[in-house]
């Protein structure tokens, strides 16, 4: 068997001790930790690499013991290491993945984008108002459910979590009047 890399919940904690460590001693931040997605979507190999990586990062910045201290039991082992690059459906992927996070737009960013869609199309001016539930104009969130059923937004995928929250969490309902005297007002 091959010892291969720390299981994704130490690789974890080590990479989040180690951002502890550079941000005391003020140096470059070690290289990221390959979990959750960044864990399914890489090989063996990939994930060698990386975690040789954050080892070489760790005895160049004098704290090699953080990563020294992990036990064999936390240890990913296998028999024959994958070489293979990995899809997101588990086979061969044809294009390199990029392991950085993304900046995601706002819940606000993308109700404002789809408002201004609907009056170019609609061929409007910047008239009218757009009203969500949770906001002041519009503040029970009960509302959600109601709308949900005229919508039909369960059949394109958007739940109400319990607290009426929308699942998945960028999802954006909204109310738009296009009156030139709709506007907001306080409840």
């Amino acid at each position: 068997m091959n010892r291969i890399f720390p299981n994704p919940k130490k690789w974890h904690e080590v990479y989040q001790h180690l951002v502890r460590y550079s941000k005391r001693h003020n140096i470059s931040p070690p290289p990221k930790a390959l979990i959750l997605s960044g864990w399914g979507f890489t090989n063996d190999i990939e994930k060698k690499n990386r975690w040789e990586e954050t080892f070489k990062w760790a005895t160049d910045n004098n704290c090699a013991e953080i990563v020294n201290g992990i036990l064999e039991s936390d240890f990913y082992f296998v028999d024959i290491p994958t070489t293979y690059t990995v899809g997101p459906m588990g086979g061969p992927m044809y294009r390199p993945w990029d392991y950085e996070i993304k900046d995601r737009p706002s819940p606000e960013s993308l109700a404002q984008y789809t408002h201004n869609l609907m009056r170019q199309e609609l061929g409007i001016n910047a008239t009218g108002q757009r009203y969500s539930f949770g906001y002041s104009a519009c503040p029970e969130l009960d509302l959600q459910q109601p709308l949900f059923k005229l919508l039909q937004a369960t059949e394109i995928g958007i739940q109400l979590s319990s607290s009426m929250e929308m699942v998945p969490e960028l999802s954006v309902s909204a109310m738009v009047v296009h009156h030139p005297e709709a506007h907001y007002f306080a409840v």
